[in-house]
């Protein structure tokens, strides 16, 4: 678990130094979760005021129509943009 959390803070790290000197304004916030949920990430954008959210989603589409994937489920309650990155 950790070395997953030190990974993905890393990949996150990079990309917002890059959206940095590209002149943009991020910040990136890698946390363990309780499990797949949709509602964590879009607290997190809430309390920022993001203007786009970026999501990883290797779910498949068939999975994600029967069970409702967290990315589906980002996708379509988010109040701001999402990248669906696969």
């Amino acid at each position: 678990h950790g070395d997953s959390i030190r990974e993905a803070s890393a990949v996150v790290d990079r990309a917002v130094e890059r959206l940095k000197r590209a002149g943009m304004d991020a910040e990136g916030i890698v946390r363990p979760g309780a499990g797949s949920t949709a509602r964590d990430p879009l607290q997190i954008a809430e309390g920022f005021e993001a203007t786009v959210i970026v999501v990883g989603d290797s779910g498949s589409r068939v999975t994600d129509l029967l069970l409702g994937g967290v990315a589906h489920k980002i996708v379509r309650d988010a109040t701001c943009s999402v990248l669906l990155v696969r």
